[in-house]
């Protein structure tokens, strides 16, 4: 059947050429539609109950809204765990699914048992159910200038209606957005000197806002709708509207009893970009949109509108996705065209040239047509595809190698190069094919890697496995058809022709120079190998163990994610809920003045614009960059504003231009900024992609009390660890609260609790009466007690409470008012309360997996003996580290079996397969070598780098076997077919090594920090291939004598059993 398909190409040169044009033009076609970013953007599996609280207590949203939410989806299939954060106003509870789960339907039942809720507060906003989503950022546009903030407001709205009316620009998002708000500031005198309430006021500004149909007019030939449209649009509007005093019975005006403005509702957050006030705005690409084109749009629109501006305001891109995308992918196409241009020059050394031309565009042909598979996949051109490109550049010549190598046995032969092709190519199409599926099974287990950053290992099956099966149909079909049609004619121009006489001169003495080394070295050695088959297998089972020793040992060490080089640094920090924002602006200033110091030590100046610090933007009251990347932003993004909270973002120049980490760079940062007093938090993040923290433990039980000291106990010991730094805890104890409580005589006014709570919260927190629409615009009515009379515990006490009768009386008369210890946020895991204790790790002066193992076995027993109802996970990095590599173990046992059952196949034995699989392991030994030659850790992409080499030294092995099962049938020795197929495979063997290894030797020696995440994987295959040539050649060779002597020996005991029991008879 194989045979008669190759023979039909080879006759057929319209087909195997429409076929060739067709893989070609259509992978061509799709490069245009795939959509490019700097990393693969995936959504976590995970669904959020998101819900807004008024004034709540971060205990009352806990009691209120998050632990009847816990409750009511706890034990709905699919869920794995769940998690909660209670905060001022707000709560979020955090469903974590199992893998494999659909996310669409399990978000249907929460939202089902959600809205079955009844003993929700009534003045709970409605909970919001969502996938967590992050949507692709590919640029931010700063616009900056001195004008009051009312204005810059008003012109970044302008700019983002704008940016939304350009094609091909379909989302933009303000970095803060502040909403418009008119404000209806009472005085506590004059409410009691016109006896009238906040919800008095609520009522008459209601009523005076209509507008709704309330019937038609219908004559002989007309018909006309009636509307009621009595609106107060304006700050003005309101202030004009009449309000009955119940002291006098008069009607006045509110502006006359209260301030009536127009404003934003958060009007403490500050933006600075460069030292000037500024705000900014994100534009983002959907779905396949290219993020070149996207950013290309939006710098013209810059460029236009800069010239429109009065001067001293302008608008600038920063953070630009495209820029580093594009830098990305030069290096990385930089590191393609040197692999590609190597593996050529290689073939040509071994091959004749034409041959070799026709061996190697089988690369272009496979890469073209797995293009075309991107889209149906959802892989888009990013860092790692593009990096598996280089990764296979070696591996997809591998079977065109196998096949050229066979037709050039044939032709040597003398036959024709039709039969050469033809009997080449089928004569190993059966290990191709299976050595081409066993390569796709060791890439499979990738695929169903859990924990977030699983999804992204998935890429590199997406990618090989379409460009693996090209390439065997290349291999098989368009390769066979060009070598029976080449023509070994000499060229008509005589460089070319003087050139290829030269080259071939050069081949010839490769050539030779390798029969010397086959037949002089190789050959005498493999047989002395044979002989001592088992001396053989011992050094290498040697080498392994010891390689197996050094990891076990911790001399190599493992560091499961190394940080992904960004662009941009971040300060983020926090201090207590209750911290007024003039406290967070001195820390700010002062890690500005750190970073301009920083900015003299690199750059020699400030605001270099060639320099390494190239922007800084600072937001103060708020922090939308953790806000965007934790994948709540939306309406539980108030959880990262607030007076405590600010972020500091650095954009740095592009990582091709410094040799100088920006991580390197934020440890510097932290070491220049002086400890600043009543700190909570201050963390420095500079990794484009993080596997989480280095150190995170979470610690889960009912006694709070126990879990605040058991976290303060843990702080401690982690002191005591070198390399350890940034040792932070969510114990959330705000400054303290002043609790209200009933006094036994408050029945006699006739007040509750529940209307008194409501009362205090619309003086004081401020109630949103109404939201209106003016133009395009949203408008909020918020009605409040004035700053003056809510500055103080004396404003509170002598608030003003309206009694069932009616009556005003003092707050002080009803309630008791003291000061309380209170928590400002309040997680939950699994329905326990929760505390966590995160630090990183200086990786130069330790290893966070070595600090967690010896806290796990020499700290952690004796603190949680003192505390008996408190246990602990590991979380973060960790965490990742353990489901990544516990997931991918599990996927490639399994892998291993289908690598068993895919040799078992063609060679029908149980043992033969188990020879090639022997194999495997030694990979190891190579990938070890490499990483510490290079003085590099190991890594989750070293792993995965191992797990690949799987494939490589199945190939290898299985055409060795086979070609020792050829020449066993031939000469009924298995002795001599072991030492005739060690030599005529050992050109092919060390040619497709070479390939790999040159393949992604450009990338292993990269110098540029921006391949310094990647190179781990390329190590991993290119020196475990090298050393797998020696297995291949070597050790399959001697495992195969070792076995067929076992089995010898078998069949002449059990002959000699048969005999004897024969003789007994």
């Amino acid at each position: 059947m194989i045979k008669k398909i190759i023979s039909w190409f080879v006759d057929n040169p319209v087909i195997s050429n429409l076929l060739m044009f067709m893989i070609v033009i259509g992978g061509a076609m799709t490069i245009s539609s795939l959509k490019m970013e700097v990393f693969p953007s995936f959504e976590l599996d995970a669904i959020t109950v998101s819900v807004v609280y008024p004034g709540a207590s971060s205990e009352d949203v806990e009691k209120s809204v998050c632990i009847p939410i816990e409750e009511n989806i706890y034990g709905i299939s699919g869920i794995k765990r769940l998690i909660s954060s209670s905060s001022e106003g707000y709560g979020v509870v955090l469903a974590e699914l199992l893998p494999g789960e659909d996310p669409k339907l399990i978000k249907d039942e929460i939202e089902s048992n959600v809205s079955a809720i009844s003993i929700f507060p009534l003045d709970i906003e409605k909970p919001i159910i969502s996938q967590i989503k992050r949507n692709s950022q590919v640029l931010n546009v700063a616009i900056s200038g001195d004008m009051d903030p009312n204005s810059l407001n008003v012109l970044a709205t302008e700019i983002k209606d704008e940016l939304d009316a350009i094609e091909e620009i379909n989302l933009t998002k303000l970095a803060v957005s502040k909403t418009k708000t008119i404000f209806i500031n009472l005085s506590r005198e004059s409410l009691v000197k016109h006896n009238i309430s906040i919800s008095d006021f609520e009522k008459v500004i209601k009523s005076h806002s209509v507008e709704i149909p309330v019937g038609k007019i219908e004559g002989e030939y007309f018909e006309r709708a009636i509307r009621v449209n009595q609106k107060a649009y304006t700050a003005e509007d309101i202030g004009n509207i009449r309000i009955t005093s119940h002291q006098t019975g008069k009607y006045i005006k509110v502006a006359d009893i209260a301030d009536v403005f127009e404003g934003f509702d958060e009007e403490n957050i500050k933006l600075r970009f460069n030292n000037k006030p500024a705000t900014a705005i994100m534009v983002y690409r959907i779905g396949n949109q290219n993020a070149l084109e996207v950013a290309e749009k939006v710098r013209n629109y810059v460029d236009r509108k800069n010239k429109e501006l009065p001067s001293g305001i302008e608008i600038e891109i920063w953070n630009d996705e495209s820029k580093y995308l594009k830098g990305r992918l030069d290096l990385l196409l930089k590191n393609a065209w040197i692999g590609l241009s190597l593996v050529v020059l290689l073939l040509s050394f071994f091959l004749k040239p034409k041959f070799a031309f026709w061996v190697s565009l089988g690369i272009p042909i496979s890469f073209l047509g797995a293009l075309f598979f991107f889209p149906p996949l959802d892989v888009s051109i990013n860092m790692l595809s593009l990096f598996t490109f280089i990764l296979v550049l070696g591996i997809v010549v591998d079977d065109a190698i196998v096949v050229g190598e066979n037709f050039y046995k044939y032709k040597q032969l003398g036959e024709d190069s039709r039969t050469a092709a033809i009997k080449g190519a089928h004569e190993v199409s059966k290990p191709v094919i299976f050595a081409i599926l066993t390569t796709m099974a060791t890439f499979s287990p990738m695929l169903f890697v859990e924990g977030a950053s699983g999804k992204i290992w998935k890429i590199f099956p997406l990618v090989v496995i379409p460009i693996l099966f090209f390439s065997l149909l290349e291999s098989l079909t368009i390769l066979p058809f060009h070598l029976a049609h080449s023509k070994e004619s000499r060229s008509k121009i005589k460089i070319i022709n003087k050139i290829s006489l030269f080259w071939d001169k050069m081949r010839r003495k490769v050539g030779s120079g390798l029969n010397i080394v086959i037949n002089n070295y190789y050959t005498p050695f493999l047989k002395k190998c044979l002989k001592k088959n088992m001396l053989t297998i011992s050094s290498f089972l040697s080498v392994l163990i010891l390689t197996i020793g050094l990891i076990s040992s911790g001399y190599v060490k493992f560091n499961f994610f190394p940080g992904l080089e960004a662009d941009i640094i971040y300060a983020t920090l926090e201090f207590p809920k209750g911290t007024p924002v003039e406290q967070t602006e001195k820390a700010v200033n002062i890690l500005q003045k750190s970073l301009s110091d920083l900015e003299l030590e690199y750059d020699e100046e400030n605001n270099a614009n060639h320099g390494i610090i190239r922007n800084v933007f600072h937001t103060i009251g708020a922090q939308p960059n953790k806000s965007e990347t934790s994948g709540r932003a939306g309406q539980t993004a108030s959880s990262y504003s607030g007076d405590n909270l600010a972020e500091i973002s650095v954009e740095l120049s592009p990582g091709e231009n410094r040799k100088i980490k920006s991580s390197q760079i934020a440890n510097r940062w932290r070491e220049m900024t002086p400890k600043i007093a009543g700190i909570k938090e201050l963390q420095f993040a500079s990794s484009l992609f993080s596997a989480g923290e280095d150190i995170n433990f979470q610690f889960s039980g009912q006694d709070i009390s126990d879990l605040a000291n058991v976290v303060q106990d843990f702080k401690n010991i982690l002191k005591k660890y070198s390399g350890v730094y940034d040792i932070i805890d969510n114990n959330n104890k705000g400054n303290p609260e002043l609790a209200v409580k009933m006094l036994p005589n408050a029945e006699y006014y006739g007040v509750t609790m529940s209307s008194v709570s409501s009362q205090i919260r619309e003086s004081f927190h401020g109630k949103k009466i109404m939201t209106m629409q003016r133009g395009r615009d949203e408008i909020d009515v918020k009605i409040r007690y004035d700053d003056k009379n809510r500055s103080s515990i004396e404003d509170l006490k002598e608030l003003m409470i309206r009694s069932s009768t009616g009556s005003l009386i003092p707050l002080k008369s009803v309630c008791s008012i003291k000061l309380d210890d209170s928590y400002s946020g309040i997680s939950r895991v699994n329905r326990k309360r929760a505390l966590s204790v995160i630090a990183s790790v200086d990786q130069s002066l330790a290893n966070a997996n070595e600090i967690v193992d010896s806290i796990e076995k020499n700290d952690m027993p004796g603190l949680l003996s003192n505390y008996p109802g408190v246990s602990y996970s590991l979380e973060g990095q960790q965490r990742e580290q353990s489901e990544n590599l516990d997931s991918l173990t599990k996927n490639y046992i399994f892998a291993l079996f289908i690598v068993f059952v895919l040799l078992a196949i063609p060679f029908k034995s149980y043992y033969q397969p188990l020879i090639i699989m022997f194999a495997i392991p030694y990979g190891i030994i190579g990938a070890v070598i490499g990483h510490l030659l290079l003085g590099m850790d190991f890594s989750i992409l070293s792993m995965l780098g191992i797990a690949a080499l799987s494939g490589i030294v199945v190939n290898d092995s299985l055409v060795m076997m086979d070609y020792i099962n050829r020449y066993k049938e031939k000469t009924g020795n298995y002795m001599d077919a072991a030492i005739k197929a060690g030599p005529a495979r050992f050109r092919p063997i060390l040619l497709t090594s070479l390939t790999t290894f040159i393949g992604v030797m450009p990338l292993i020696f990269e110098r540029s920090i921006q391949a310094k995440f990647l190179v781990p994987m390329a190590v991993s295959l290119g020196f475990g291939v090298l050393f797998s040539t020696f297995v291949t050649l070597l050790l399959v060779p001697s495992t195969y004598i070792a076995f067929e002597k076992i089995k010898e020996y078998l069949l002449k005991k059990n002959k000699n059993q048969i005999y004897i029991n024969s003789s007994h008879e």
